[in-house]
């Protein structure tokens, strides 16, 4: 049975005010308004464990996404773009990375060269982005001198 998280999760908005390093890891301090602090969290004991879920917020009180996760989500964006543009394969063709010029040859190449198992791994992967980078400027530099 899937646990609907919405039915048993408590929001609430909280502000970062300092953190530090230890031993167990990173130490978060947070500041809850008094007001908007859940009685349940005051009374439950330290060393309880949450599942967290943050979303930062602008000066609207709106959600906006962090740099990284948008920079996550193009890079994704760009290697499927990539895989399937079919200059992109006649280019690894024509440079022997892949014999069958097709979408799925280009996919499996591309995951290869950015050591990532998926595409999603972009998200996250700042070092595969990089990697990513780097193709799609060998790519274009390629295209520059053969049109």
């Amino acid at each position: 049975m899937e646990t609907d998280f919405k039915d048993i999760s408590t929001k609430v908005e909280v502000v970062k005010v300092g953190m530090r390093h230890t031993k167990d890891g990173h130490i978060f301090s947070m500041a809850i308004n008094p007001h908007d602090t859940p009685a349940e969290l005051m009374r439950d004991p330290v060393g309880q464990r949450y599942l967290a879920v943050l979303v930062r917020l602008n000066d609207q009180d709106e959600p906006v996404s962090s740099k990284e996760n948008e920079d996550g989500k193009k890079a994704v964006a760009l290697a499927g773009t990539l895989c399937h543009d079919a200059s992109f394969q006649e280019w690894l063709a024509a440079t022997g990375e892949i014999d069958d010029m097709s979408e799925a040859a280009a996919s499996v190449w591309l995951r290869k060269r950015l050591k990532v198992t998926s595409r999603k791994d972009l998200k996250v992967d700042d070092q595969a982005r990089r990697r990513l980078d780097d193709v799609r400027a060998e790519f274009i530099e390629y295209r520059r001198h053969h049109l």
